[in-house]
């Protein structure tokens, strides 16, 4: 009796082992994927916002200046996101994104206009470096194709279910149909389906615009 309860009790314990030992493994396979991933993106960030800078110094040595206060602000706001591997505060995102779009309006001026409508509080998470490369491609590929330029909105409201974050842009727009997924786009989609369980879903229409809906399941941080 005393051998049967011991093998019983060996086997329970051995299996709760191999339980904790998996779930450990699948937590390091993750956290492995967002650094893969987050490194992927870093230098795409780095190497835009200098090459900004760099025809800034041939053209306007003033709008230069001012460009180099405003990338050191980017800077300092996301060097720290860069390695995060943990979700942050929206408000933390929302300081990345204005600080990308002051460095591009030095550099686009009247031709972007930017508008934030925030329907709700920043009291909830989400991974880093979600939304600012999303509002990036839709300078990049949106409004800098337009001729004229044109404007980014990025609006954020509650639902019964979900935080929704809106990016919208009035650009050259594409064909979801044909167009290939964008490497940092497949990135963002695969981050915030590991991290917090969200959706990333991509309307556009060639000539009117694009309009990028990111999806957070409704938990808070702190409160309200």
């Amino acid at each position: 009796m005393i051998i049967a309860t011991f093998i019983i009790f060996t086997n329970l314990y051995s299996r709760c082992l191999t339980d904790i030992t998996v779930e450990q493994l699948e937590k390091e396979l993750i956290q492995s994927r967002i650094a893969t991933m987050l490194s992927q993106i870093q230098p795409h960030f780095l190497y835009n916002s200098l090459t900004a800078i760099k025809k800034l110094c041939a053209t306007d040595p003033k709008a230069a200046e001012k460009a180099v206060v405003e990338f050191s602000y980017y800077l300092r706001c996301n060097m720290d996101s860069l390695t995060e591997k943990n979700l942050i505060p929206f408000e933390r995102e929302r300081m990345h994104i204005e600080a990308y779009l002051n460095l591009e309006k030095a550099v686009y001026e009247k031709k972007l206009n930017v508008v934030f409508n925030i329907e709700t509080s920043f009291y909830f998470a989400i991974p880093p470096l979600t939304v600012q490369p999303i509002v990036e491609n839709a300078v990049k590929h949106g409004i800098c194709q337009r001729l004229g330029g044109g404007t980014v909105t990025v609006s954020v409201r509650e639902t019964e279910a979900a935080y929704l974050i809106i990016v919208t842009d009035d650009g050259v727009g594409f064909d979801t149909a044909d167009a290939k997924p964008r490497v940092g786009v497949t990135n963002i989609r695969n981050r915030l389906a590991a991290m917090c369980g969200g959706t990333l879903d991509i309307k556009s229409e060639q000539g009117v615009g694009t309009e990028v809906t990111i999806s957070i399941p409704g938990k808070r941080l702190g409160n309200e």
